[in-house]
């Protein structure tokens, strides 16, 4: 009975975690792109 209910507490946890993780490298990127714009234009 505790398994399958460790395994899902688990997974609420890391759901969130990969979600904040996606958008952190999302927003480095956009950063990345506008740093190479500014690079091209000077």
């Amino acid at each position: 009975m505790a398994n399958p209910n460790y395994t899902h507490s688990s997974h609420e946890i890391s759901e969130p975690v990969s979600r904040a993780f996606v958008l952190e490298g999302f927003i480095i990127l956009i950063i990345l792109e506008d740093f190479l714009n500014l690079l091209i234009n000077v």
